[in-house]
C-alpha cells in the first residue's frame, strides 16, 4: 500500500534530523530539523502545518529562507535558525553583514514568529572556504559577537546566539560520553572563550551528538546507545 503524503512527509522529516533541545530554563524537548533548500519539498506553509499537527514544539531551520520563516508565524513553534557556514566569515568581519541578514530573516517576522536562538553555522571548524587565508577557528566567536550586538542594536533581547559543534570533531574520546574531553588546541582556543561568551549572554552550548555515527565506528558500543535507550551502557 503506498504511503499517504502526510506519512511520507512525517517519515522524511524524521529522517532528516531529530533535534534535542535542553537548556537550564527550558525542559528537554524533541523537535525537527527542516532545510527548506532541499529540492522537491512541499511548500513551507504545508511543512509548517504538518509539523504543527505532529505537535513538535521546536524546529531548527538550516539555511533558512524568509518564506520558510514566515510560515511559522502565529504558531506555538519555537525556531532555532542556523546561519549558513558560508556567511560566517562576513559576519565575523563586519557587524553590518549580520545586520543585513537580520533585516531579511528576523526583523520582518519578529515577534509574530517565535525565535529562540540563532546558531552561527554548524561545525564551522571543519568548513573550508575559497579564501585560504580564512581560519575557521578564528571567525566563530567574532561572528557570534557581531550578531549578538546587532540584535541588541535592534532592541531584540529575547533571541540567544550560539554556534553548533560536532561531538566527534571536538572530543578526544566519543564513548562513553562521561570520559569525553575537548580536544586541544580547540579547547583553549575556541571552547573556553566561547563558553565565557555563552555564560555572559545566558545562551546555550549546542552540539550535534550523532550517536549512530559513534556506534558505527566502535564495536564495543551497544546498539541501545544509538537508539537513546535508558542505561544502555553498563561498564564491567
Amino acid at each position: 500500500m503506498p504511503l499517504s503524503f502526510n506519512t511520507r512527509m512525517f517519515h522524511y522529516l524524521l529522517t532528516v534530523h531529530l533535534l534535542l533541545l535542553s537548556t537550564a530554563v527550558v525542559a528537554t524537548e524533541f523537535g525537527i530539523t527542516y532545510n527548506p533548500s532541499v529540492p522537491k519539498l512541499p511548500p513551507p506553509d504545508y511543512v509548517s502545518s504538518t509539523i504543527q499537527s505532529l505537535h513538535f514544539p521546536v524546529v531548527r531551520l538550516l539555511d533558512p529562507t524568509p518564506i520558510s520563516i514566515r510560515a511559522f508565524a502565529y504558531t506555538n513553534i519555537s525556531l532555532l535558525l542556523s546561519v549558513p557556514n558560508r556567511l560566517v566569515p562576513s559576519f565575523a568581519a563586519n557587524r553590518s553583514a549580520a545586520s543585513v541578514w537580520l533585516y531579511s530573516h528576523v526583523l520582518p517576522y519578529h515577534p509574530r514568529t517565535h525565535f529562540s536562538l540563532i546558531s552561527i553555522g554548524s561545525n564551522v571548524i571543519s568548513s573550508s572556504y575559497d579564501d585560504v587565508t580564512i581560519d575557521p577557528s578564528t571567525i566563530i566567536l567574532p561572528a557570534m559577537r557581531n550578531l549578538y550586538l546587532s540584535l541588541r542594536d535592534f532592541g531584540i533581547r529575547t533571541i540567544s546566539v550560539s554556534t553548533t559543534f560536532s561531538f566527534i570533531n571536538v572530543m578526544t574520546t566519543s564513548f562513553p560520553p562521561s570520559s569525553a574531553e575537548f580536544q586541544e588546541p580547540i579547547n583553549s582556543l575556541i571552547i573556553r572563550p566561547l563558553l565565557q561568551f555563552l555564560d555572559e549572554t545566558n545562551s546555550s552550548f549546542l552540539i550535534n551528538i550523532y550517536p549512530y555515527n559513534v556506534y558505527k565506528v566502535n564495536s564495543q558500543i551497544p546498539i541501545g546507545y544509538a537508539l537513546f535507550q535508558e542505561n544502555p551502557y553498563k561498564p564491567g
